[in-house]
C-alpha cells in the first residue's frame, strides 16, 4: 500500500516538475540541477519524518495510561505526518523551481542549498513496538485476546487443588 502511495506521490511530482520544464523552456543545462533539487527535498523531508517518528515513539507509551492503544495512535500519527509530508515536498520544490527559473541558476548553492557533504544510513527495526502477542493481550480493545491473571491463577489452583482431592 505504501508503496503504491509513492508511486502515485513521485508520479506527481514529475508531472509537476515535467510541466514546469515545458512551460518555462528550460535549458538541457538546468536539468541535473533540477533533479538535484527534487532529491535534496525528498532526502531533507525524508530525514524530518523520521526524527519526526523517533520523538513520537519516545513517548508513545504513555497512552496505555489513557486507555488508549500505543501502535493504533503511533500509526495514526506517523500517517497523518507522512501525508502532510507530500504537500511540504511539493510546495518547497515550487518556491525553488520559480528561484532557479528566476535567478537563472547553475547550481543549489545559488539558491542557499548545501548538499550533504555525507549519506546517513537509518537502522530500521522491523518492528519496533516488541512482542505482537504481548500487545494483543495487552489491549484493552481486543476483549478476545485479555488475559484475566487473577482468574488464570484461581483457575490454576483450582485444578491444582482437585488433583490432590483425587489422590487422596
Amino acid at each position: 500500500m505504501v508503496k503504491l502511495v509513492l508511486q502515485g506521490y513521485f508520479i506527481n511530482a514529475q508531472v509537476l516538475i515535467k510541466n514546469r520544464i515545458e512551460n518555462d523552456r528550460i535549458e538541457n543545462s538546468q536539468l541535473p540541477l533540477v533533479k538535484d533539487l527534487a532529491l535534496f527535498q525528498y532526502d531533507k523531508h525524508w530525514a524530518t519524518h523520521l526524527d519526526y517518528l523517533s520523538e513520537i515513539r519516545e513517548g508513545i507509551h504513555l497512552l496505555r495510561l489513557g486507555g488508549q492503544n500505543p501502535l493504533r495512535e503511533y500509526q495514526k500519527m506517523a500517517d497523518k505526518k507522512f501525508q502532510s509530508t507530500f504537500s511540504e515536498i511539493d510546495t518547497e520544490i515550487q518556491n525553488y523551481l520559480n528561484l532557479i527559473f528566476d535567478k537563472n541558476a547553475a547550481d543549489l548553492s545559488e539558491l542557499g542549498i548545501k548538499k550533504p557533504s555525507s549519506t546517513w544510513t537509518y537502522i530500521i527495526n522491523d518492528y519496533s513496538f516488541g512482542n505482537r502477542l504481548g500487545l494483543m493481550l495487552l489491549d484493552s480493545a481486543n476483549i478476545g485476546m485479555q488475559v484475566n491473571p487473577g482468574a488464570l491463577l484461581i483457575i490454576s489452583l483450582a485444578k491444582l487443588f482437585g488433583l490432590f482431592k483425587k489422590q487422596k
